[in-house]
């Protein structure tokens, strides 16, 4: 689920190409998805994981980074938004503990 609303957040964004990046390290997950569209606003930034926050024409929910961040709430994770290079970087984490249990 969580690809696939950044993938398609990546494609109404008309970027091209996509990466995704996986590491494992003491115990930390962390998947970085990239993507070669636009940077994000400022006031886009500091409201996207919030619900019904969208940027989009209609019909948009708004709900798709929402719905990542109640996911990785429930995981005691964390996400990253940056711009280097003319790429636009999701860096999401998360403890794996959570799945050993």
């Amino acid at each position: 689920m969580l690809l696939e609303i950044f993938s398609e957040n990546a494609f109404e964004a008309k970027a091209t190409e996509q990466w995704i990046e996986t590491r494992f390290e003491s115990e930390r997950f962390e998947l970085t998805l990239i993507n070669n569209g636009p940077d994000l606003p400022d006031d886009v930034r500091a409201l996207m994981m919030l619900g019904m926050t969208h940027n989009k024409r209609l019909p948009h929910t708004g709900m798709g980074l929402f719905l990542v961040r109640l996911i990785l709430d429930s995981l005691n994770g964390d996400i990253a938004v940056s711009y280097q290079d003319q790429r636009l970087i999701f860096t999401v984490s998360f403890s794996m503990e959570n799945f050993y249990e």
